[in-house]
């Protein structure tokens, strides 16, 4: 029989029980599983108490779990559970049948030509931002690209102006904050439990879906039409008729709406918000490479008329967020996942009910996969460097059928939103010689936040057309 993976001692494995390695994951998730991925390699196994565990860091073992065996290793859940409380069957918590009639539905709704509607509202958005740091020498910059996607998200999602003070801009992150501390908690109480958290995490519960089922609500009520992704979701089994479909309730199509736009709210809220904040992190700190990005901004004009920098896909500018993300993937780990029945990966032995983790950014940064994995170096994303990555060795937006469905149309506004700003300002960090650390979070965030200083640039003209605005 083949043996278990490798890995750190469990001192009492005689009695299947062990404490450290939860500790260690607890408190510094990234750290941990880099070190474990370093000292045993493509597979790893550890206990969390009387759970077996592995760690899988090779895109052989990668690809085998989310597509050659992914029916048998469906999310965990323990984790999915917790998310389902906000935002009940929507596409990241279903399986089955039900995921991939959900997928193939939202499939259409990010395909369709109206999306660039939200290109508009990106380009809009980013450009008044520009214009309100015209009093400013400095930014915050998670806090303005937060700040940035509130607007965005609540305009091109349901129709709504959204602002930091704005109840499901609040209520989005208070949940989130509190989502990931209990899908990382040995316990976690019921929620009628009478605590200082559980009182918050209802309320803010309450607070989104009680607001998005009025707004789909009122929608639906007075046929109003709008360029946004609610009408998007509400039409799209029947573009041409200008109704919803007539076989489900008015109920059901509220519910899954509903459903939906809080699951793509919340799943896209953390990750486009901080990647770009370190992706303006990154530029900043290497003023040689945002050079080359101001240079290659500034000659668009050069490219000929229908061809823009927001349609090509194959630019330095898109190497440059190609980059970042390796270093700072937008899903840190990806969803963990279960053994439904004993298998094997790798030549090694995994018993059914095994928790499955992968973690992105520890593969990003393997030696292994990427040569000098630390150092910042765009021209690895070079058309001819990029096609000797194995696909599942970066994977910033997750891999396989449960791949971050919106992964386009974040490209599309890390991309837009950064071009904007260059064409306006060079940036440059406050305090150059300290390195940003990560925190492990929904996302792994800058640990504390990043101030940049703003020298406007020199203008030479109006500012260029965008031209089509798929990625």
């Amino acid at each position: 029989m083949p043996k278990l993976p490798p890995g750190p001692i469990n001192f009492l494995a005689c009695v299947g029980f062990t404490y450290r390695h939860f500790i260690q994951l607890r408190t510094n998730p990234i750290e941990f599983s880099t070190r474990l991925a370093k000292r045993y390699g493509d597979i790893s196994f550890f206990r969390i108490f009387t759970k077996r565990v592995i760690l899988i860091n090779h895109p052989d073992l990668i690809r085998e779990v989310l597509v050659r065996q992914s029916e048998n290793f469906p999310k965990f859940d323990r984790i999915t559970n917790h998310l389902r409380k906000a935002t009940g069957s929507g596409l990241l918590v279903t399986e089955g049948e039900q995921w991939r009639e959900q997928r193939i539905k939202i499939q259409k709704v990010f395909r369709s030509n109206q999306v660039d509607v939200y290109g508009d509202l990106t380009s809009r958005y980013t450009l008044a931002m520009i214009d309100r740091w015209k009093a400013q020498k400095s930014i915050r910059v998670e806090e303005e690209m937060t700040t940035l996607l509130q607007a965005i998200m609540g305009k091109g999602f349901f129709g709504v102006e959204l602002n930091p003070g704005h109840a499901i801009a609040k209520a989005v992150r208070i949940y989130s904050d509190i989502f990931h501390y209990e899908s990382r908690s040995l316990i976690s109480p019921p929620d009628w439990f009478p605590s200082k958290m559980k009182k918050e995490k209802r309320e803010s519960i309450a607070i989104l879906r009680n607001s998005l089922d009025k707004i789909v609500s009122q929608r639906l009520q007075s046929g109003e039409r709008k360029e946004d992704l609610l009408d998007l979701l509400l039409h799209s089994d029947c573009p041409h008729s200008g109704s919803h479909p007539t076989n489900l309730s008015r109920e059901a199509i509220t519910l899954e709406a509903v459903n939906q736009l809080l699951t793509m709210y919340v799943a896209g809220f953390h990750t486009t918000s901080v990647a770009l904040a370190w992706l303006f992190y990154c530029v900043a700190r290497h003023p040689k490479i945002q050079d080359e990005l101001s240079r290659q901004i500034s000659n668009e004009s050069e490219w000929g008329e229908g061809h823009s920098i927001f349609s090509s896909g194959a630019t330095y500018v898109d190497q440059v967020i190609k980059e970042t993300l390796r270093l700072y993937p937008a899903a840190w780990e990806l969803f963990a996942r279960h053994s439904v029945e004993a298998t094997e990966l790798g030549g090694f032995r995994i018993p059914a009910g095994t928790l499955t983790l992968i973690c992105p950014i520890v593969t990003h940064r393997d030696p292994k996969f990427f040569s000098q994995p630390d150092e910042f170096d765009p021209h690895r994303f070079a058309p001819e460097m990029e096609e000797k990555i194995s696909p599942f060795s970066y994977f910033p937006f997750g891999m396989g059928g449960h791949q971050c469905i919106g992964n386009s149309l974040a490209l599309m506004q890390l991309k837009m939103v950064l071009v904007h700003v260059l064409r306006h300002y060079e940036i440059s960090l406050k305090d150059s010689t300290k390195e940003v650390q990560m925190v492990a979070g929904v996302s792994a965030r800058p640990k504390g936040d990043i101030e940049i200083i703003l020298k406007a640039r020199k203008k030479k003209g109006e500012i260029v057309k965008m031209g089509n605005q798929n990625c």
